[in-house]
């Protein structure tokens, strides 16, 4: 199974479909959205992760 944000392998014995660093991403990210009442966009995670890479 692969993260749907990074496509990072991850097991098979977990029941979501990110890896542990995304997820991490997504809860900080969902927090900093929540205070400004806007929804988490996954295009713009993976955008923002795809430039972090190139870093």
């Amino acid at each position: 199974m692969f993260c749907i944000i990074c496509g990072k392998e991850i097991s098979d014995d977990q029941f979501r479909n990110t890896c542990d660093n995304c997820e991490r991403e997504v809860s900080k990210l969902s927090q900093q959205m929540v205070k400004s009442r806007k929804r988490i966009n996954f295009r713009q995670l993976r955008k923002k992760k795809q430039e972090y890479s190139k870093i």
